[in-house]
């Protein structure tokens, strides 16, 4: 498989991750200029490749470019709600932390985008994974000099460790959660559970407390420094929930939302709609995705 193909399934398979307010867009306009790099994705894509990129909303008014892509849409779980299950029948890809590092500074060097996320399947186990998704924000980081914004996945069950390095070079993280409570997790994600999402979010929540009282005491910490200024976890800890794919009420919903902001400081929580594939026998059967419940909450 060559990189177009590569970067073509891989940057489509994160349309399933809401990491931003606004949709994905496909950018056909943009020219790629040639270069020699032949083993570089970017370098392979022309106007008329497929690939995604999310336009996130500035603060102060505007948007940025961000690419949304995946280390591997190969995964070891089979979330039945999940495009990416291990029994889907789709097509496999993945990068190596290397290449993906040098096709994003490529792309951020070329203007084409000013920020990326990444995220990945479970390859293997959560540990594994989440050392590979490190080490490609590492290198982005250090060997390629990138300071732009870096939206990092944390994978469920990571260890401590692991979690805390990525914070090291992300913007921002998250830890998708998408099932609201224990039941529904038990029934659809079986390889998942409560404390394998939870915990690594309350290890975010308790290195950002210790981040704040550093800063407010000018005592030293532990963080990497990209240039004169340090990027560490800047923009804080989001996850995701999947509306319509268990049965929970938006009144459940919105009570673990509130705890979430509440409890562990996560920024947002984003909603994402259900989007009925395959005939699983745990899922709804339902005719269309609940846009209308996700605006809603």
């Amino acid at each position: 498989m060559n990189n177009l193909d590569r970067f073509r399934i891989l940057s489509q398979a994160a349309d399933w991750d809401a990491a931003a307010p606004s949709p994905l867009i496909e950018h056909t306009e943009i020219k790629f200029p040639d270069i020699n790099s032949s083993d570089n994705a970017a370098s392979e894509i022309r106007e008329d490749a497929a690939y995604n990129i999310c336009k996130v909303k500035r603060l102060g008014g505007g948007s940025v470019p961000i690419l949304k892509i995946l280390l591997s849409n190969a995964c070891s779980y089979n979330c039945a709600y999940c495009v990416n299950r291990r029994s889907s029948n789709i097509k496999r890809a993945s990068f190596q932390p290397e290449e993906l590092a040098r096709t994003i500074a490529d792309f951020n060097t070329r203007g084409i985008i000013s920020g990326a996320f990444i995220s990945s399947g479970v390859i293997g186990s959560p540990d594994n994974t989440m050392e590979r998704l490190v080490w490609t924000a590492q290198t982005l980081r250090e060997r390629y000099g990138y300071k732009g914004y870096l939206h990092l996945k944390v994978i469920p069950g990571a260890s401590p460790e692991l979690v805390k390095l990525a914070m090291r070079y992300a913007t921002r993280v998250s830890v998708n959660i998408e099932l609201p409570t224990e039941e529904s997790l038990v029934r659809i994600a079986p390889d998942k559970s409560a404390d394998s999402i939870l915990s690594p979010m309350k290890t975010i929540y308790e290195r950002l407390r210790e981040l704040n009282e550093s800063n407010r005491s000018k005592k030293p910490l532990q963080e990497i420094s990209i240039g004169d200024k340090q990027t560490e976890m800047s923009a804080g800890q989001t996850t995701q929930l999947i509306v319509g794919a268990s049965p929970e009420s938006d009144h459940t919903i919105l009570s673990l939302a509130y705890h979430l902001y509440r409890d562990l400081g996560v920024r947002r929580v984003y909603y994402s709609a259900f989007r009925p594939e395959g005939t699983d026998p745990s899922l709804p059967r339902l005719a269309a995705p609940p846009y209308i419940r996700e605006y809603r909450l």
